[in-house]
């Protein structure tokens, strides 16, 4: 799959910890929910056959990991009000920091990848397993066969018990949980630490390395059909960034890697970004490079074959009290704002919650101002939404997910002086759910709903109680009215959601009860050893519901012979070539349980 995503062994080995540009399909940061009880656990870190111990504390919807990798002892620190990632190395005295959106805090954080690929992709629910004496709810984030990470997730916690992220075999475990407040210190940087930035090391080449020199050169925008195998490269420009979009226009998962080259070579520092995209579908990633350190930024497809469109973009903004990631070249640079400066703000008196404004703005225009949607009360560096004036004017952000008085204001940049301040209202948007009464346990209800319909909007079963970011199952609203959401696995009764995508909120509920469901297996008596048997079934007849032959000591999960019913009914099944007593097993796919099972003897031929 061309080169691999970075992963956490190897960036706890490099000497210096990037902040890299992208991490897989990744387009945005979800923050895990926040304000669960407060406790303490101990944490089992295991990655390629390897486990370590480590500590776990968790308060006020932030948390942090000690963790030990190649000998070498690190803290992980998360703000859960911000996003805010810290990675700490007690030994040097220094730390990397990654805000919310940069990839960083997902490459070395499996809570933050489990909530991220739980937001954007669909979520099943296999039964529950225990976890250090916990039960937990099984929940495989996955797109149509693909499984991209797993979470147990328990009652009353909010961040998953345990996650096993697929890419890489990478498994994060809490065990023995001790409720409780946590010392406030435990979650603060401590005295004396240096922040430590990206810088270049030496760095293996990739095997490919002889195919770079050869590629075409072109000057963005462009758009290139590249095979397998297949390298385009650009040079990057001062003051800019450039973003990659791919769509896979094969018909298996594909995947296109990013890499910054000087003189020839790879840079190296842990900047090789991959992004994996499955049949069909696109996905963009942002890279940003000084013309000093890289002369060239070369794409090459890993697998598949895509489509590759390439665009300069104005660069993200920088954190608070940090330089620019691109210096501004100095025929753009202007004098830095002043409160004597004046702004004005063109400003609706209302909108609803989530919706994209465009504001027209006057001002200073120095590529470090930028317009906020806050509260009244918050001081001028604060805010609930804010974009950077030089992405355009008019300029487009995010109105508040949630209702309220708020202000939209002209920031300059450079000594957070308030420049304009024009009052708005968010109002509050309706949305309904109806879905049918009843349905079986696994099936599929049918919703009609009414609401916003805005981008990453989504329909979601769970039970009562469960945060507004949980599911048992999920559709986003774009599928149509009405849509199918699947039902949880278990008998009970449940709520039908519509969730705002963006701050999940919960705009509308309806309850849905789900009935238990049965199976049958009329006996065939016997059949004879290494030949095909017809069995007949009733069941469900779900897509991953299975009949089994097994010995009557085997798991539910191993079996001599197996086929899925949507093979047929009665359907054929290969009796195992040794004689003796076993059972038919019609298996609950989903819920990962037996509903029916009935002996069945193998004779010898």
């Amino acid at each position: 799959m061309g080169e691999p995503a970075i992963r956490l062994r190897r960036l706890m080995k490099s000497p210096s910890i990037p902040l890299v540009l992208s991490f897989l399909l990744l387009p945005f940061l979800t923050v895990l929910p926040s304000r669960a009880a407060s406790f303490s656990a101990d944490l089992l870190n295991t990655q390629h056959g390897q486990t370590q111990p480590g500590k776990f504390y968790y308060q006020n919807g932030g948390y942090r990991l000690e963790i030990s990798a190649d000998g070498q002892e690190l803290i992980l620190l998360v703000d859960g009000a911000t996003g805010l990632t810290r990675l700490l190395n007690p030994k040097e005295k220094a730390y990397y920091e990654a805000r919310a959106g940069e990839p960083m805090s997902l490459m070395i954080n499996p809570f933050a990848l489990y909530a991220q690929y739980a937001r954007v992709k669909e979520v099943r629910v296999e039964g529950t397993e225990s976890v250090g004496g916990v039960a937990c709810r099984k929940q495989v984030v996955h797109a149509g066969e693909q499984v991209y990470v797993t979470g147990w997730v328990a009652d009353g916690y909010e961040i998953p018990l345990k996650v096993h992220v697929e890419l890489g075999g990478h498994t994060i475990e809490l065990r023995n949980l001790k409720p409780g407040p946590q010392d406030p210190a435990l979650f603060v940087l401590p005295a004396g630490y240096r922040l430590e930035v990206m810088g270049a090391r030496e760095e293996p080449q990739p095997e490919w390395i002889a195919q770079v020199a050869p590629a075409p050169l072109l000057t963005p925008p462009f758009e290139k059909a590249l095979p397998e195998g297949g390298i385009v490269r650009m040079r990057p420009q001062a003051g800019r960034w450039v973003e990659l979009a791919g769509t896979n226009t094969g018909k298996t998962q594909g995947s296109f890697t990013v890499a910054p080259f000087k003189g020839g070579k790879y840079t190296g520092g842990g900047s090789m970004s991959t992004l994996i995209l499955d049949a069909g579908d696109s996905g963009a990633m942002n890279t940003g490079a000084r013309p000093e350190t890289t002369d060239e930024i070369v794409v090459r497809v890993g697998q598949g074959s895509m489509k590759i469109k390439a665009t300069y973009i104005a660069p993200p903004p920088p954190r608070p009290g940090e330089a620019p990631v691109t210096e501004q070249p100095a025929a753009e640079a202007k004098k830095a704002a002043s409160p004597d400066d004046t702004a004005e703000l063109q400003v609706p008196a209302t909108a609803g919650i989530a919706v994209r404004l465009e504001i027209p703005w006057k001002g200073p225009g120095n590529r470090d101002d930028y317009l906020t949607i806050s509260r009244s009360e918050q001081p001028p560096g604060a805010y609930v939404e804010r974009a950077m004036v030089r992405e355009g004017n008019p300029l487009k952000i995010w109105a508040p997910s949630d209702a309220g008085d708020y202000e939209v204001r002209y920031i300059a940049g450079r000594g957070q002086w308030m420049l304009a301040r024009v009052p708005i209202t968010i109002t509050a948007v309706a949305a309904t759910v109806e879905p049918v009464a009843t349905v079986p346990a696994g099936a599929w209800i049918e919703v009609k709903w009414t609401g916003p319909a805005r981008d990453g909007d989504f329909i979601t079963v769970a039970s009562h109680g469960q945060a507004p970011s949980a599911s048992l199952g999920r559709t986003v609203v774009k599928e149509g009215n009405p849509l199918k959401v699947r039902a949880p696995n278990d008998a009970g009764v449940f709520e039908v959601r519509y969730v705002l995508g963006r701050g999940y909120r919960v705009l509308a509920t309806a309850p849905v009860t789900t009935t238990a469901i049965t199976a049958e297996i009329p006996s065939p008596g016997s059949g004879v050893a290494g030949t095909e048997l017809s069995v007949a079934w009733k069941g469900p007849g779900y897509p991953e519901d299975a009949i089994t032959v097994a010995r009557a000591d085997q798991p539910l999960n191993a079996n001599v012979a197996f086929a899925t019913v949507r093979k047929g009914n009665p359907l054929k099944l290969r009796l195992p070539k040794e004689a003796g007593t076993y059972e038919l097993r019609y298996i609950f796919g989903r819920g990962n349980r037996v509903l029916a099972k009935t002996p069945v003897t193998v004779t010898a031929p």
